[in-house]
């Protein structure tokens, strides 16, 4: 097939890339989108990008679940993604481990990622140019297998799992934090290369003129001797009157922006007198005087009390009743003076 006809492709790991991972998935049950995969993936597919999802199962290896398992746990996935309109091209899986627990599956292969097996079959199985695709995971493992193909990688680097990184591990191209950043990423990079391709100016092709006659080359040499160059002083005249309005505006701009910086200066100056001010009033909110003011206010009125009482009570003794409103009158005198005192000081 031609070259230029080859296809484009994401290639996606699937546990804590597009599939919440509880530690080994073991039943269609658990099967659960992360929050904005499929909007990722649609925005994959409308980029005009296979999508291929390429995931080591070691479980099968460790006797967790089997083959068959396996492919009603996939599709339960693709039917979810097919109820909000995407569809994978394609699911690839490794199911050997070195350290599995079943003979059949415990051994080494070129389809566990971090080798590239599995994208090289899909490879081959799609015709996919490797350098216009793009490998996406959650491990430096997923990245090391886009490398080994040529693929540009986005390791998916979550805050609340992230990703260790060892001493020989590769550097990928990009980091998210999730799926959905990734397809900003993708779309980012795709939007730069349409813009760089439509900037490139064309070739300029030489035209050939077809020879003059001689005699007419000799007259248009003649032409030429007798005329005398007069200089277009109306264009020299346009380009200083140019020149010295573009002075002028830069000129202009300058001042204009000394007193922007000015004025935000002042600006920034007040703010913070005011917020001085504020924090000073309010550490002398509370002073003693107030605080006694406060305890004389009480006192008066509860001798206010005491002679409503006492004249609810019957008393027929004045000095029982006029002795707790004496006492209430000179507390609050001084209450008053108090706070007069307090307000001039």
């Amino acid at each position: 097939m031609n070259k230029n006809m080859s296809n484009k492709a994401i290639f996606l790991d699937r546990d804590d890339t597009i599939v919440d991972d509880p530690g080994y998935i073991s039943s269609p049950e658990q099967v659960k989108l992360l929050p904005g995969a499929v909007d990722a993936l649609k925005s994959f597919k409308s980029l005009g990008y296979k999508l291929i999802v390429v995931s080591n199962q070691s479980a099968i290896a460790r006797g967790i679940i089997d083959e068959e398992k396996l492919s009603t746990i996939h599709a339960k996935l693709e039917r979810i993604l097919a109820n909000q309109g995407v569809f994978l091209d394609k699911i690839y899986y490794c199911p050997f481990h070195p350290d599995g627990s079943v003979e059949e599956y415990s051994k080494e292969s070129e389809l566990r990622k971090p080798n590239p097996g599995m994208l090289l079959q899909a490879g081959k199985d799609f015709d996919i140019d490797f350098k216009e695709s793009w490998m996406i995971g959650d491990s430096y493992r997923d990245v090391a297998a886009g490398i080994a193909v040529g693929c540009k990688t986005i390791l998916i680097n979550s805050p609340v799992k992230p990703s260790k990184k060892k001493v020989d591990d590769p550097t990928p191209d990009y980091e998210a934090v999730n799926i959905k950043e990734s397809s900003n990423i993708v779309r980012m990079h795709n939007s730069k290369k349409n813009s760089s391709k439509k900037n490139e100016a064309p070739k300029e092709e030489k035209i050939q003129t077809p020879e003059e006659p001689p005699l007419a080359a000799q007259e248009i040499k003649k032409e030429k001797k007798t005329q005398v160059a007069k200089p277009d002083i109306t264009r020299v005249n346009t380009t200083r009157n140019i020149n010295k309005d573009n002075y002028t505006t830069s000129e202009s701009k300058k001042e204009t922006a000394k007193t922007n910086s000015s004025t935000e200066k002042l600006l920034h100056e007040i703010v913070t007198l005011l917020k001085k001010d504020d924090r000073t009033q309010m550490y002398h909110e509370f002073s003693l005087v107030k605080f006694l003011a406060g305890l004389l206010q009480t006192g008066a009125v509860f001798c206010l009390l005491c002679a409503v009482w006492v004249m609810i009570d019957g008393a027929d003794n004045e000095i029982s009743i006029l002795t707790p409103l004496a006492f209430a009158a000179v507390l609050q005198l001084i209450c008053l003076t108090l706070h007069t005192m307090d307000n001039h000081k």
